[in-house]
């Protein structure tokens, strides 16, 4: 079909399912992602983008301005 990301409501996430996606070579984008513990558990399977209505209530992950990857990069980037 020529996709290059899934998104997906954010309990249908699992890590299974990021890691079959991700072998296919596409992207995962959760959404609608509020609060910290479900940015933290959609971080921890490794999805690739989070769309959220709380975007202030969640920075406390860091780097979340200059990406999603707790080290301020994208998936598999430096961030630098």
């Amino acid at each position: 079909m020529g996709c290059s990301a899934l998104h997906l409501f954010h309990l249908q996430v699992s890590s299974q399912l990021v890691e079959k996606v991700h072998d296919a070579g596409m992207t995962v984008v959760a959404w609608t992602v509020n609060g910290a513990q479900r940015v933290e558990a959609m971080l921890d399977v490794g999805v690739d983008a989070i769309i959220s209505e709380d975007v202030p209530g969640s920075p406390h992950v860091n780097g979340v301005a200059g990406g999603l990857a707790r080290d301020g990069g994208s998936r598999g980037e430096s961030g630098a």
